[in-house]
């Protein structure tokens, strides 16, 4: 039986499509359409930081949730650059909170950030999927820092996610398997490291 961070992936896919362009003569290959959804991400927050936010902090299992992130990866098309995407919501909200998390950090570290959340503040996990991901944020953060500063599609990001397998083997409940391919295993820690540091990162602001 298949549970855990796999449950993450039950949300519903997305499809956004424009003609595409070919770049360096190959067109389409997942590495391609990989950088191309991260371009993608990192455009939408940059231009919509607070509807992104908004989005991000809900409930991921509701139709609501799924509705506001089709319509907002669609109302953001001039965001493509005429590429040609297509992937599922998890991907997507992955890529948007690792975005997002990069502002938060700024120049601190994730483990820092972690350490000044206080216990009265820190999220509750709303599915076994969701408590992986987040023990393996909280078990090996400097591991997942680095992680997310690879290039997408890269040799480091096979080899940084390869580093990971042992922290999120041991955070699965035991007798459990989880079956993620490497976008989805850096989006849904992105996802957990972005729900974690959102409250200590308002507490340091004052907000």
């Amino acid at each position: 039986m298949k549970r855990s961070i796999a449950l993450i992936l039950g949300t519903a896919a997305l499809a956004l499509t424009m003609p595409a362009a070919a770049q360096d003569g190959v067109r389409g290959t997942p590495r391609q359409a990989a950088r191309a959804m991260q371009h993608f991400s990192q455009c939408v927050v940059r231009r919509e930081p607070v509807r992104a936010q908004q989005i991000l902090g809900m409930d991921y299992r509701t139709p609501e949730y799924q509705s506001a992130l089709r319509d907002f990866a669609l109302s953001e098309r001039s965001c493509l650059r005429g590429a040609e995407l297509s992937f599922g919501g998890v991907l997507l909200a992955g890529s948007m909170a690792e975005a997002m998390l990069m502002q938060l950090l700024e120049r601190r570290t994730l483990l820092s950030r972690l350490s000044s959340m206080p216990a009265a503040t820190r999220p509750t996990a709303r599915d076994d999927g969701e408590s992986a991901a987040m023990c393996t944020v909280d078990t090996a953060p400097d591991q997942v820092a680095t992680l997310f500063a690879t290039d997408v599609g890269s040799i480091g990001e096979r080899d940084a996610i390869m580093a990971l397998t042992g922290p999120i083997a041991d955070c699965l409940t035991p007798g459990t398997r989880a079956s993620l391919n490497r976008n989805g295993i850096r989006a849904v820690l992105a996802l957990a490291a972005y729900r974690l540091v959102q409250p200590a990162a308002a507490g340091a602001s004052g907000s």
